[in-house]
């Protein structure tokens, strides 16, 4: 998955089950943000875009808590990768072991392996 960099900082949009974060809410995170900043504006990102999904299933009759949750975990694990992308391993770590404290369950497994598999890859880089 990957995140589009657009000129707004939000941009939520419709979805389909397969779309998931790559397609609901693409991010932009300015160069100069700090680490910090980074994950404040995180907060920011999850409630405006809850609040297009929710409105998106209201809209379509197909509410699923479970889905709009993968969806949100979807996009923190993007966000996230992101975020260590702009050399910020510490800041990603926190929100992917977020991700795998917060979304418990077998309706999360991808979006907790995505978060293990960020993980592992700070690690590696931190050992070179």
């Amino acid at each position: 998955m990957k995140i589009r960099f657009l000129a707004v900082a939000v941009a939520c949009m419709g979805i389909s089950s397969t779309a998931f974060a790559d397609e609901m809410c693409p991010v932009q995170i300015p160069d100069s943000y700090t680490c910090q900043s980074m994950l404040d504006n995180l907060n920011k990102v999850l409630e405006i875009c809850h609040k297009d999904i929710i409105s998106y299933q209201i809209k379509n009759n197909s509410f699923d808590k479970n889905f709009t949750n993968a969806i949100l975990a979807n996009i923190q694990n993007e966000y996230a990768d992101a975020v260590y992308k702009k050399n910020c391993p510490e800041e990603a770590k926190k929100l992917y072991l977020n991700v795998i404290d917060t979304y418990t369950g077998s309706a999360y497994e991808s979006a907790r392996e995505h978060a293990m598999i960020g993980i592992q890859d700070i690690r590696d880089s931190q050992k070179k």
